[in-house]
């Protein structure tokens, strides 16, 4: 069985740059600005600016930052074990994200709605 590939980019953000990571089959990882790369331990060859993974990524995340944006549309590569993906199976139908205006005028806001998700270090 031939081993995934998979590729990232950064991008500017109000929270810090972010690296995104991902496969031909969708996106893999975000990871923040100060995260430890081996959080979410994907083999990743390179960056690629123009996947169209990547691509489409950064510009769903660039409207969620402006407040053009409340969901997201992309394909996604959950990489875990068979419970981690149950379990962020069932997150994709929780709203986790706020609005952007309820958070970007209050410091430490945005680090506390990741605790969610990155909390216990595997959410990609």
């Amino acid at each position: 069985m031939p081993t995934k590939t998979y590729v990232s980019n950064t991008m500017p953000s109000p929270v810090g740059r972010l690296t995104l990571v991902a496969s031909d089959t969708g996106l893999a990882a975000v990871l923040w600005e100060n995260d430890d790369p081996k959080r979410v331990p994907l083999a990743i060859t390179g960056e690629d600016a123009n996947h169209p993974v990547l691509r489409e990524a950064a510009r769903q995340l660039q409207e969620y930052f402006t407040g053009a944006r409340t969901e997201f549309d992309l394909p996604l590569d959950f990489q875990g074990t068979d419970f981690q993906k149950r379990v962020w199976a069932a997150l994709l139908a929780i709203s986790l994200w706020p609005n952007p205006q309820l958070w970007r005028d209050r410091p430490g806001a945005w680090q506390s709605r990741r605790q969610p998700c990155g909390g216990r270090g595997q959410w990609p």
